[in-house]
Formats: C-alpha cells, sequence, structure tokens
C-alpha cells in the first residue's frame, strides 16, 4: 500500500464466543493499523439460559481485550443478555459502528454449515459493514473487491479506500459480465429457498451479429468500469490489478477466490431493513455463504436507508 494521509479514528465492534472463528476475527483486528483515537468495543452475549456461564464469558472478554493491550486506541468490553444476533444488532442501533466483526461460525454450528445463523443475521440486516472471518487466518495478503458498477459497489469502494489495511495488502477487482445468454428463448426461471436461478445457455459459435454487437458493447462498459475503479485504488495501493470475466457472478467471483487464495473479499448490497421483507443481493449472499475466503459486506447508501 501508499503512504496514506492520516484517517479519522475507526469506531469498532467485535463480537466474540471463543470458537475458533472468534479467535482468527481477533487476530483479523488485531493485524489492522487502526488511526490513533480508534475505539474497539469487545462484545459478548450470555443467553439467559445459560447464566451459568457467566464466569466464562467474563474471562473470554478479559483475553479478548488482552490481545490489543498497548495499543493507540481504547478497548472496552461489554457482556450483553439475550440472543445473539438480536443483541448485537441492537447494540449496533444503539451505538452505530464503522465495521462489526465477527467469526462466521460459533461454537454450536453444525460442522458442514459455512456460515453460522448469527453471522448470517447480521450479515444480512445489518445497515453497517459487517466483516465475517473464517478460520484458519493467514493475515490479510490478498483482497478482492468484487464490482458491479452499482452504487451499492461505489460505497464499497469508498469505504476500501479509507480501510486500514496492512501494509503488505494487495488489492484485486473483479467485475463479471453477463452471462452469454440465448435471447430467442424462453426458460422458465426456477427457485431453492430464497433464491431464484436462471438457466443460461451457452454458445461458443454462430452467434448472431445482433448478439455480437451487445456482447462488444458489455465488454467495452465492462473495461471502462474497471479502468475507473483502478483509477481509484491506484491511490490508495500499489499496482491494484483488474480482472473482468463473464459468467455466472457469484460462481466466477468464487472461482476466483479458491484458485488465487484470496484472504478476503469485498462487496456492496443494497441495505434493507427487516421490516421491509426483502434480501441481502444475491451475489453477496452466495459470497458470505460459499467463500473460502472471509468475507466483507458494505450496504448501500446511509445505513442502508437509501
Amino acid at each position: 500500500m501508499k503512504e496514506v494521509q492520516v484517517r479519522q479514528p475507526k469506531n469498532i465492534i467485535l463480537a466474540v464466543d471463543g470458537s475458533v472463528h472468534s479467535t482468527a476475527s481477533a487476530a483479523l483486528l488485531c493485524d489492522l493499523p487502526l488511526p490513533p483515537g480508534s475505539t474497539i468495543m469487545i462484545l459478548a452475549v450470555i443467553v439467559p439460559r445459560e447464566a451459568s456461564d457467566y464466569t466464562a464469558c467474563m474471562a473470554l472478554l478479559n483475553q479478548a481485550k488482552a490481545v490489543f493491550e498497548g495499543r493507540q486506541y481504547a478497548v472496552k468490553t461489554e457482556l450483553l443478555t439475550g440472543y445473539p444476533s438480536e443483541m448485537l444488532t441492537s447494540y449496533g442501533e444503539a451505538n452505530p459502528p464503522d465495521l462489526m466483526i465477527l467469526g462466521a461460525k460459533g461454537l454450536r454450528a453444525t460442522i458442514n454449515i459455512l456460515l453460522g445463523g448469527v453471522a448470517q443475521q447480521l450479515i444480512e440486516y445489518a445497515p453497517w459493514p459487517v466483516l465475517v472471518v473464517r478460520s484458519p487466518y493467514h493475515g490479510l495478503k490478498r483482497v478482492l473487491f468484487a464490482t458491479d458498477g452499482s452504487k451499492f459497489s461505489r460505497c464499497a469502494l469508498d469505504d476500501i479506500m479509507t480501510f486500514p489495511f496492512p501494509a503488505e495488502t494487495e488489492i484485486r477487482a473483479i467485475h463479471i459480465l453477463p452471462a452469454y445468454r440465448m435471447i430467442d428463448t424462453a426458460y422458465p426461471h426456477y427457485t431453492h429457498g430464497a433464491e431464484v436461478f436462471t438457466p443460461y445457455i451457452f454458445r461458443e459459435a454462430g452467434a448472431s451479429e445482433e448478439m455480437n454487437a451487445i456482447l462488444a458493447e458489455e465488454e467495452r462498459e465492462g473495461d471502462l468500469l474497471m479502468a475507473d475503479t483502478l483509477s481509484q485504488l491506484e491511490k490508495v495501493f500499489s499496482a491494484p490489478v483488474g480482472v473482468v470475466r463473464r459468467g455466472d457472478a457469484a460462481t466466477e467471483i468464487l472461482d476466483y477466490i479458491r484458485d488465487n487464495k484470496i484472504d478476503l473479499v469485498i462487496s456492496g448490497s443494497r441495505g434493507l431493513s427487516r421490516l421491509k421483507g426483502l434480501f441481502l443481493g444475491s451475489v453477496s449472499r452466495k459470497l458470505a455463504h460459499y467463500s473460502s475466503s472471509s468475507v466483507m459486506v458494505v450496504k448501500g447508501g446511509s445505513y442502508g436507508t437509501n
């Protein structure tokens, strides 16, 4: 990274529960060169029926706090009582953070599930940026920004420009062009839970002149978007790398993450409240659930209200 001007102090919430993913989230936060004057609030939540765990939870908070001793920022702890997703959301609403960090899964998560219930609820509904950390944590050497050119991606890019990454962090940006789909044939959509899937039919040859023109225009717009994205990233990062691919967005991004050993993927998403009954953007949700890397989702607008 390039030398960055002094940034505003950050207000960060770290949620801990003693799991390996929680330990990884504390390690990641410890690696971030936060601006002086920043505040870290470490939260743990005890379920009412498990009040006997009070001593263990306090020890967990004290252990997490000790990791940050000697830093030039304030570190506080608080033990909340209630159900984790509700209490963390309520605390964040009352004390809006610049970022909330937590592990991908808690102590009671099913082994084959990549995203626990608490992380899922927060990344879905919390209007502030949420960083979900997966164990094992090996540093933030390679970060990937997934952009589609929307205002939500622009919000994520703005956040990246002021994020306190370690000096050795490399940034890459990826944009996925629409899959090449036959437009003269109607194929039904089908659903699986909350997801909607569209069958894509690919042709290797024989495309019409009209279709070739459409594809060429998409590629031109994609290249322009990537050039603009890289010009912004170059203000902060040395030699950012841009990638433009075509296909299903989530699949292409997940494959890139796996093949390039990405440590963190960042995406923007529309921020919608629970009252509206709407969901996180489909691509961001799939990244949160299936990415092998840690995931940070930045909501659009002012805490997702736009």
